[in-house]
């Protein structure tokens, strides 16, 4: 078994460095033994919408709000890495799926995800 601990940057960093992210975290999944079962679990930073519509292989139908772009950058390495994100998976009430909240309450996100190799 090969546990990954990741903390993405958030949205007020750039493009770059998100690409960066994941580039080492490519480079991470890709030297961890083929014969382990992969977790990559922590903070991605990212939002992952409620449809899975053409999504299937990489996530369940159960996202929460509406996705970002860095929503689009974990869903292509999971498609590319052959991940699947479980979070999506089941069914939960919305108010369990919330991971960060702002600081006025206003917001609340599911930015924290558990990445199961296939």
């Amino acid at each position: 078994m090969t546990i990954i601990h990741v903390y993405a940057p958030d949205s007020s960093r750039n493009d770059q460095e998100a690409e960066e992210f994941y580039s080492q975290l490519q480079h991470t999944v890709d030297t961890a033994p083929k014969k382990d079962v992969m977790f990559v679990m922590g903070d991605f930073n990212t939002i992952i919408e409620h449809s899975n519509d053409g999504l299937e292989d990489v996530m369940g139908k159960f996202g929460h709000g509406w996705q970002n772009h860095r929503g689009d950058m974990l869903i292509d390495f999971c498609r590319d890495k052959e991940l699947f994100i479980m979070n999506t998976m089941f069914r939960h009430n919305e108010r369990r799926k919330v991971t960060w909240r702002s600081p006025d309450g206003h917001t609340a996100n599911m930015i924290d995800y558990i990445v199961v190799g296939k």
